[in-house]
């Protein structure tokens, strides 16, 4: 098998042989026959207006508050703002149990429990939200999970499953992830452990995994998946995927296309031409799909042979033997694929919700990252390339593709990176194609080799290979960057134009929404309230600190983008809580004034430009507020950039 080799970073050319083949030069991206790159990349708004205003969005019932945190029986949980649905999941925290409640339109913004999408009586302790749907598991004695659509009406009935357990679960302590699965808009896969449906009961199977139809509620089939949902993926409510790497003989590929209906024995067959497993017992099989749309799927197959064998391409010391395909489910017939270039490791949009299909390390953990929110529909990023030359010498690379995957540009043709030594294919040492667009820049945010801005149309406005860059954030014209300095982490920041305008002096920036922001200095760990050009804030009037007045949480600063909660003391000793913004003008930041007697401030992970306040009043109503501008010319009500919180 290919051995983990130490990553290697080389700001040089890339062999002759693929600088031959390059589709483009290292500072130009793009051409008259291929897309811009905000063709290729999602596109954000990355400029907000300054917060002033403290919109009220919901009033809660006694009893219930806004869910900020998984822990305990809601760790497998979503929390907080549920942007797709302008809805908020909320907490009994006498009963423990969970609801869904959206934003009241007009300007009551008190809500009564008969409003809730969820009754209390449900008794939910979990919710997962995918598109319009909600998978959840309940606190019922027999322990079950279903699916609802957002106006709260089962789907998938709960009591068709039994037997989930949170926290005692012996598949994962992840309970509902594991135990029932949404995997598109019309398919719902249920882990056969917890399978109760009196319809199909004559034909349960352990080994085989129950699909619904959300559109009918009913079982249509089952797929072998060994008993799990592990390696189980939907598209476009036809098709099913199934991909396993364990077991002595490899990984695995089955790939299925759902009926309409459920037959008299609904546990499906393997297809004939859409089955990829190691049969005739190869070493070091390997296989994997990639949806690529319109019932067609790409599929890999290798494994390893002798240097005297009949070889595809040698790699790492190794000699693997490859044959590629075009599968097509819906008439079970397969073509074969041939090119001097191997793709691997591929994600589209159609895997947003494959855990493990593309992810970046962070620290001791491992993130996802939700390949829509760098990609735009129709291209497909291949972390794990490969170039083969003429003498089957193999080169590894990375690359965008298009539909019919054609390379639109790749690591070295682009960046002139050349990896030294070789990778595993599980091992992603480059992040510098996961790109994204801000108001007219694209740019790679997670770790790249060096610090390149380009325009949309494709050319370079600045690159930078000083340091050794962590992550990358645009906001209001700013690069907030990340560098490792001696194994520490700091932040400084670049303009649009590449001029270090803030020095590598933070061991914490917050992006702009303002002229200035929230920072941490690395030298003393001081906030300071820093400004675009680099210069703190001068300090509020007979105060020896920017923020004298910040609450906290142990000792982490309640702040987000752009405000911050601050408290006040009243005459019983009472601590009351309130928001300020950025702005540098303190008599006039203050945007909610000092009165709530609890405070959390909060962002959604999907989209670190909105910002709530939730806490509880004097008369203890519990209230949420959105911290938005009150700018006519702010996108969005003043929170137009959506950014998810990957970086």
């Amino acid at each position: 098998m290919r051995k983990k080799k130490t990553i290697a970073f080389i700001a040089a050319a890339a062999l002759a042989a693929v600088i031959a083949l390059s589709l483009f030069g290292c500072d130009r991206f793009g051409g008259e026959d291929l897309p811009a790159l905000n063709d290729i990349y999602r596109e954000y708004d990355a400029t907000q207006a300054e917060i002033d205003t403290a919109e009220l969005q919901i009033i809660l019932p006694d009893g219930w508050q806004v869910l900020t945190s998984a822990s305990g029986n809601h760790a497998d949980s979503d929390i907080g703002y549920v942007a797709g649905l302008d809805a908020f999941i909320i907490v009994n925290t006498s009963t423990d149990v969970l609801s869904l409640v959206k934003v009241p339109e007009g300007d009551d913004k008190a809500v009564t429990e008969e409003q809730f999408v969820i009754p209390e009586s449900t008794a939910v302790q979990a919710i997962h939200v995918v598109g319009q749907y909600l998978a959840v598991r309940t606190a019922s004695s027999g322990g079950q999970v279903g699916v609802m659509n957002s106006s709260g009406r089962w789907v998938v009935n709960s009591s068709l499953t039994s037997g989930v357990t949170a926290g005692l679960d012996e598949i994962s302590s992840s309970t509902l992830s594991d135990a029932i699965r949404i995997l598109d808009d019309e398919l719902v896969a249920i882990n056969p452990a917890y399978e109760k449906d009196p319809a199909t009961a004559d034909t349960r199977n352990s080994a085989y995994t129950p699909v619904y139809r959300i559109s009918t509620g009913e079982m249509v089939c089952r797929v072998r998946t060994g008993g799990s949902l592990s390696g189980l993926l939907g598209f476009d409510g036809e098709y099913l995927t199934v991909e396993s790497s364990a077991g002595s003989t490899g990984a695995l590929t089955y790939i299925y296309a759902v009926p309409e209906t459920r037959t008299e024995n609904p546990n499906l067959a393997y297809a004939q031409n859409g089955t990829f497993d190691n049969r005739n017992g190869f070493d070091d099989y390997y296989t994997e799909s990639l949806y690529l749309g319109d019932g067609r799927f790409y599929v890999h197959t290798e494994w390893t042979v002798d240097s005297g064998a009949e070889y595809t391409y040698s790699y790492g010391g190794e000699y693997y033997r490859a044959v590629r395909y075009f599968y097509y489910p819906d008439t079970d017939s397969r073509t074969q694929y041939n090119s001097s270039y191997i793709f691997l490791n591929c994600v589209n949009t159609y895997y947003d919700n494959a855990s493990g299909r593309c992810t970046y390390d962070a620290g001791s953990t491992s993130v996802n990252v939700s390949p829509s929110s760098f990609l735009n529909p129709g291209y497909t990023y291949s972390s794990f390339g490969l170039f083969v030359t003429e003498d089957k010498t193999a080169y590894y690379d990375q690359f965008i593709l298009d539909g019919d995957l054609d390379i639109v540009f790749s690591l070295t043709g682009n960046f002139g990176i050349e990896y030294e030594g070789s990778t595993d294919r599980d091992e992603v040492g480059f992040y510098d194609m996961l790109m994204q667009c801000s108001d007219g820049y694209c740019y790679a945010r997670l770790t790249p080799s060096a610090l390149r801005v380009y325009r949309t149309d494709g050319s370079l406005a600045f690159e930078n290979d000083d340091y050794d860059f962590l992550s990358v954030s645009m906001q209001n014209g700013i690069f907030i960057v990340g560098i490792d300095d001696d194994g520490d982490k700091l932040y400084g920041g670049f303009d649009t134009e590449g001029n270090l305008v803030i020095p590598f002096s933070y061991s914490y920036i917050e992006p702009f929404r303002s002229f200035y922001t929230y920072a941490v200095t690395a030298e003393g760990n001081t906030r300071v309230l820093l400004g675009m050009d680099g210069v703190t804030a001068p300090l509020p009037e007979g105060q020896t600190s920017h923020f004298y007045d910040i609450a906290t949480s142990g000792s982490t600063a309640l702040e987000k983008r752009g405000c911050y909660a601050f408290y006040t003391t009243a005459e019983d000793n009472t601590r009351l809580y309130g928001v300020k913004n950025m702005s540098g003008d303190y008599s006039a930041d203050t945007v909610l004034e000092a009165s709530l007697t609890t405070c959390t401030i909060y962002s959604p992970s999907s989209d670190n430009g909105i910002v709530f306040v939730f806490g509880n009043d004097v008369d203890g109503n519990y209230r949420g507020y959105l911290l938005t501008s009150s700018a006519e010319d702010a996108a969005d009500g003043g929170n137009g950039a959506v950014l998810p919180d990957w970086a």
